[in-house]
């Protein structure tokens, strides 16, 4: 039984202007039973445990009868709570004397988590209660459901000794859901002597959680600086483990004194596939290093893996315990390889067989000498006799297979040298060969070594291999099948289904039919009536173009095709196989339209009809398919069935898309929709768009996309809406979403992928950015009207928050969470209100009779790649001084207000940080024209201005610092203009600077959206240009020039009457978007961020209040 309950200002209220509510009401007041206080029994030995109070536990113990290891009301056992507060004399008396179990579990959590979590704060306390478990045997290796360990818990409270003591039984790759090994939570928690003792004891530094951070990186962004001083430095190239330790090379790795003369096969190889079967290959490198053979590794104890460089004792013990295992495995001789009396002379037969007995025996000496080693130290027990009877038994059976190997030996040691006995003369046993008649047939040999001869595939193969890419399942023949319909302006279509499409696919429509000629050609590849040339492939306005779909059914089903025209009087019937009219077309009665039927799918392609699924699956991905078309086309019926049974879906004719949703997808979603349209004249597109509110949510994410009419998949702009979703839907919950794209065909690639569910389009990243600001836009302000449900309680029920525990580890403080709220204030509220003034300077893209040309000079500037060294080198640069830290920083702040002319306010989390602008956006503009090399847009400067009075100008001022000595002004002019005229084909070129022949500058560069150069210091800027940029040296010209444009694109023309409302705009829309967006902040930019104050600190003073 539930109840809706309304977010938003209360009904009676007389303030028209609700904008600076910040709360929610009840619609009606929640009526609640009084009841009498009852305290059960079970909660007045909590409350004792809770107070420590020994005596009074044990007389409500026994009173209640209360078993040692149930649960109270505290949702935990008593040795948990006793723990967890930290009360050594109870738990000592809960295990010793009550006999409480050590192990017991809890919604993942054990004793030994909360003794290493003790509330208490006392090192010393939680050292007492972690012995005093591990006396009992209590588990360490263990994690909880977030996947946190008992000893990441003692590095989180910094209880050093508790450390020390667990450190030894630990795996300190072990990492918790959010990826941290143990070592993040002593940093995140600034516990230095901790972090000192997991560096010493070899803890791995460089692993990084999920986030992709480092410990290192963890330390620098908290500011634990102190804590880096005992990070080790970055490390060296990682070990490359040889290749003779993975795998066998060449015969001469497991065959010996064959082929050189040397001692027994080290068999390195065999290390790595029994660390592998121990889960320890990453300790593989070790043994490479010291280069253990096999026999080496099959005897080493604790001391030895230790010289190696094991550290960790828990990696040792691993180790050790396999090798156990492995040696006393129990072993057979059917295992042996044994001589076949027919391969007596196979030479690499009998090569073969010795080496794979010789490892045999290695591995015996090596297990002998084992089980001596340790019995004599007392580590394995006497074995019993049925044990040794087996082990002789082998023995024997194994001393019987090398008498027959070394008769096989023995008569090739006959073609040995007597220097040698198993250096063999192969050319001596092929004549021997011949000899006693087993000829070598060198024919056959030659014949193996010969090339494979090219043919020409069968035609009706090529087709089927083809058919295969295009008819990959029953529900891409109908998307196929439906688009022809369509196509044939039909306006109702039926399908009928049978075993998910594959005994049976038939569709029926009224369109304009087949015409009798053409039933001849109709199943052949490259046959359509859509499409006469390649370039009409730029102008299609159909789905079909490749007439590959009709000829790919019939190459893997059984095709046959009803269909009458307007003109004919009669219809006709044609049945296809393989692309082929079997027979003359029959004439039949019927309506006008087509029906293809369509029967045993794949029956020429076995196992793909086998790697489908069930029919039921099938049939679903059918009605997904004709779902989408349906809501598209509400002009045309569809009707989809089963065969025999009622109608899954079922659509009228010329209805509306709103009700093709309801009908399909349910009234739930109907209701929730909101429709909206968007015509961009920039791109060039126009988009049609129904979406559901923030009241709905699915934890399947529906998306009908439409380009052009043709249904597609675009994992890019599914991306970008879920992300807009994400901000207003909880974790793992999806929209619906229907949205039709239409874009001028000559933008639009539709020959991408055979199946025709990809197309490629010009400014597609673009467009998205477009698309997800329309809808950011639409469901702005969604918030402020939502339904919420309350469960209400039946009467004479249990008060549910009363009994059931409340589980601390969820629990969020306010200092920890962040404003995300739709209606987040700014600076600017609490001064006078901003609006957006115009600049009055004139832009290439804000001026509406230049869209047009604008859109063809984006679309050649796009094409121009940048292949000049020592920009590709700028470019690199930049890229590997970015620091990451920063870039999160700058990438998810939230701007919060101007201060100056030089600086401003943002959020970044919970902290809120001052920046100096000017340095920051020095940077941005950089990276800009580095970035956006060759392909600059514009900003037109109208009129033209002349170079000559803009820099007499420039001298005039003081920023030039003329003086007399420095020469006549109106000379030191016209030398800068001369350089400037000079170096003006470069700087059209490469950064869309643009000085006409008589000296007049026409152009800057556009490096922000919106964004206009300061007009006041375009002189200096021009004067800097001819004097300050090294224009004979290709790296230092282009550094030196992007680093003056840089720095005069950051200065801003502040106005000096105390308006400041449009340079308070561009910091807000323009300069701050560009930092998110671009910037990749190196990390000198450190020193331009001030960390101003944090929630947690302001909780701190402000609670007291």
């Amino acid at each position: 039984m539930t109840e809706t309950l309304t977010y938003g200002p209360p009904l009676d209220t007389d303030d028209s202007d609700c904008s600076s509510y910040d709360g929610f009401y009840f619609a009606e007041p929640l009526k609640r039973e009084k009841r009498a206080p009852c305290v059960p029994p079970q909660q007045l030995l909590y409350e004792a445990l809770m107070e420590g109070n020994l005596q009074l536990m044990r007389e409500h113990i026994d009173a209640l009868k209360f078993p040692v290891d149930g649960i109270l009301p505290g949702g935990l056992t008593m040795l948990m709570s006793a723990c967890r507060e930290g009360h050594y004399e109870v738990a000592e008396y809960l295990v010793n004397e009550l006999g409480a179990n050590v192990n017991k579990h809890v919604d993942s959590k054990m004793p030994l988590m909360f003794a290493c979590d003790c509330y208490a704060n006392d090192a010393h306390v939680a050292e007492q209660l972690v012995r005093l478990l591990l006396s009992k045997r209590a588990v360490i290796n263990v994690s909880d459901k977030y996947g946190i360990t008992p000893f990441m818990l003692a590095c989180r409270r910094g209880y050093t000794n508790v450390v020390r003591l667990l450190i030894d039984e630990i795996s300190f790759d072990a990492t918790d859901n959010q990826g941290c090994t143990p070592i993040f939570h002593a940093i995140e928690n600034n516990h230095r002597d901790i972090v000192k003792i997991l560096v010493d004891a070899g803890i791995n530094t460089n692993l990084a959680n999920n986030k992709g951070y480092t410990p290192k990186q963890v330390a620098e962004f908290h500011g634990f600086y102190d804590l880096l001083e005992l990070l080790p430095p970055d490390p060296a190239p990682a070990y490359i483990v040889p290749n003779n330790y993975i795998c066998y090379n060449t015969l001469r790795d497991h065959v010996p004194r064959i082929f050189l003369k040397t001692d027994c096969p080290e068999y390195f190889q065999e290390l790595a596939s029994i660390l592998k079967t121990l889960e320890m290959s990453n300790m593989l490198e070790h043994f490479a290093k010291a280069r253990i053979s096999l026999a080496e590794f099959l005897i080493m104890d604790d001391k030895r893996l230790r010289d190696i460089g094991i550290k960790f004792p828990i990696y040792r013990n691993k180790i050790l315990k396999g090798l156990l295992d492995f040696h006393l495995h129990h072993w057979s001789t059917k295992s042996i390889a044994r001589v076949k009396k027919d391969g007596m002379d196979n030479f690499y037969e009998i090569l073969m067989i010795t080496a794979n007995h010789l490892q045999h025996l290695v591995i015996i000496q090596a297990s002998i000498r084992y089980v001596m080693q340790n019995q004599l130290n007392g580590k394995l027990g006497q074995p019993s006799e049925m044990q040794l009877s087996s082990l002789q038994s082998n023995l024997r059976a194994y001393r019987g297979v090398l008498d027959d190997l070394t008769k096989t030996v023995k008569y090739l040691g006959s073609f040995s040298p007597s220097q040698n006995l198993l250096y063999i003369d192969y050319n001596e046993v092929l004549a021997e060969r011949k000899r006693r008649k087993f000829v070598y047939n060198a024919r056959t040999f030659g014949a193996m070594l010969e090339p494979g001869i090219i043919k020409k595939l069968d035609e009706v193969v090529v087709n089927r291999i083809a058919a295969g890419e295009i008819i990959q399942r029953p529900a891409n023949a109908l998307k196929e099948l439906l688009e022809n319909s369509l196509d044939a302006k039909s306006s109702h279509i039926q399908v009928n289904v049978k075993s998910g499409g594959l005994k049976l696919l038939q569709i029926q429509d009224n369109g304009t039919g087949i015409r009798k000629e053409d039933l001849s050609i109709v199943c052949e590849r490259f046959t359509t009536s859509k499409l006469s040339k390649f370039e009409d492939l730029t102008e299609i306005a159909t789905f079909g173009f490749r007439g590959e779909a009709l000829a790919s059914i019939s190459h893997v089903a059984h095709l046959s095709i009803q269909t009458k025209t307007a003109s004919e009087r009669c219809g006709y019937k044609a049945t296809y196989a393989d692309g082929k009219l079997l027979a003359p077309p029959k004439p039949c009665a019927g309506n006008q339209g087509t029906i293809i039927t369509i029967e045993h799918l794949f029956y020429t392609m076995p196992q793909r009809r086998q790697a489908l699924k069930s029919p039921a699956e099938e049939f679903q991905k059918i009605s997904d398919v004709l779902a989408k078309y349906a809501v598209h086309n509400p002009h045309v019926g569809f009707v989809l069935r089963k065969q025999g049974d009622q109608p899954s879906i079922k659509t009228q004719a010329c209805s509306s898309r709103t009700e093709n949703i309801r009908a399909i997808y349910g009234a739930a979603v109907a209701k929730e929709l909101m429709e909206f349209s968007h015509k961009d004249e920039m791109f060039k597109f126009e988009l049609e768009c129904q979406l559901t509110q923030v009241n709905y949510s699915a934890k399947k994410s529906t998306l009908l996309l439409f380009i052009n009419h043709r249904l597609v998949e675009s994992s890019a702009l599914k991306t970008a809406l879920d992300t807009v979703y994400a901000t207003y839907l909880p974790r793992g919950q999806h929209p619906f979403v229907y949205m039709s794209l239409m874009l001028p065909p000559q933008n639009l690639d539709v020959n991408v992928h055979p199946t025709k569910h990809e197309v490629h389009f010009l400014y597609q990243d673009e467009i998205i950015e477009r698309i997800k600001q329309q809808v950011e836009a639409k469901l702005l302000g969604s918030n402020s009207t939502r339904s919420f449900y309350k469960q209400l309680k039946l009467p004479g029920t249990v008060d549910l928050e009363a009994t059931q525990p409340l589980d601390k580890t969820q629990r969020i403080y306010e200092k920890d969470m962040v404003r995300t709220d739709a209606t987040e204030q700014k600076l600017e509220k609490f001064f006078k209100a901003l609006e957006k003034t115009d600049s009055g300077l004139s832009s290439s893209s804000n001026e509406t009779q230049s869209q047009e040309e604008s859109f063809r000079v984006t679309a050649a500037r796009k094409s121009k790649e940048v292949r000049l060294t020592s920009v590709l080198n700028m470019q690199q640069s930049v890229e590997r001084q970015c620091q990451v830290s920063l870039r999160s920083i700058f990438k998810q702040l939230v701007y919060v207000g101007c201060v100056d002319e030089r600086h401003a306010l943002f959020q970044h989390e919970t902290r809120l940080y001052m920046c100096d602008t000017f340095a920051l956006s020095e940077e941005l503009y950089y990276q800009r024209l580095i970035y956006e090399f060759q392909n600059c847009p514009e900003v037109r400067v109208v009129p033209p201005l002349p170079l000559q009075q803009l820099l007499l100008i420039a001298l005039d001022s003081r920023a030039a610092g003329w003086v007399p000595e420095d020469g006549d002004k109106t000379e030191l002019a016209d030398n800068a203009v001369a350089i400037l005229q000079e170096m003006a084909p470069l700087m059209r070129e490469y950064f869309s600077l643009r000085i006409s022949e008589q000296g007049c500058l026409e152009s800057l560069p556009a490096l922000l959206p919106q964004h206009v150069p300061s007009r006041a210091q375009l002189p200096v800027y021009l004067l800097r240009l001819a004097t300050e940029v090294e224009w004979s040296e290709e790296t230092q010209c282009f550094e030196t020039f992007c680093r003056e444009t840089a720095r005069y694109y950051a200065q801003l023309d502040w106005q000096d009457d105390g308006d400041m409302r449009s340079q308070h705009w561009y910091m807000e829309h323009v300069l701050f978007p560009g930092f998110k967006k671009y910037l990749l902040p190196p990390a000198r930019l450190k020193k331009h961020l001030y960390e101003l104050t944090s929630l947690p600190t302001l909780y701190k003073v402000f609670e007291r209040c």
